[in-house]
């Protein structure tokens, strides 16, 4: 069979794929999501309903983010991690994309934050299993606080997980 190439960046909406062509077209069509929702899910803006209990939001320039410019960009309440996840499985990518999350909107001073965001952020990365979604973020129980349950289900980071996000994106900050 002839071999094929497809790249797909998930910070741009694309995604490395090398194998025949029928690999390549199966592989293109389980991650078409990607080209289909990167803009929204990485840089959507929040829904001011959803954080309607929490306190008004930072001034730009004064969230704390300014130091890890290369992991995250932020434009008004959007978060965009411009990082691929590290781990070596969807799990692991997972669970690295949620701290990275929620420390961003912690430092944002918009917590809680829903597990629909959550969401859409793993799926803008790859890194996303409907299958196990509330498992990752349960599974982390002494980083992330999880409460509510289906489409009520927020998250917010303890302090040791704010201390592990903070770890995380120090080193991928400093990752050329």
């Amino acid at each position: 069979m002839a071999e094929a190439e497809v790249e797909i960046d998930a910070s741009r909406g694309s995604l490395l794929v090398k194998g025949d062509q029928a690999f390549v077209a199966e592989t293109l069509e389980k991650y078409k999501f990607i080209f289909e929702n990167t803009p929204k899910a990485v840089a959507k803006p929040v829904d001011a309903s959803v954080n309607a209990a929490s306190p008004a939001a930072k001034p730009a320039g004064d969230n704390g983010l300014g130091s890890f410019s290369n992991v995250f960009d932020i434009e008004g309440d959007a978060v965009a991690i411009l990082v691929a996840p590290p781990g070596n499985n969807i799990t692991a990518q997972a669970r690295a994309l949620i701290l990275l999350f929620l420390y961003a909107r912690y430092k944002m001073n918009l917590e809680p934050t829903s597990a629909d965001l959550i969401k859409e952020q793993c799926k803008a990365h790859a890194c996303f299993d409907p299958k196990n979604f509330a498992g990752h973020l349960k599974s982390q129980k002494s980083l992330v606080t999880v409460t509510g349950a289906n489409s009520s289900m927020t998250a917010r980071l303890t302090v040791p997980g704010r201390k592990a996000a903070e770890e995380l994106a120090n080193k991928l900050q400093g990752a050329e």
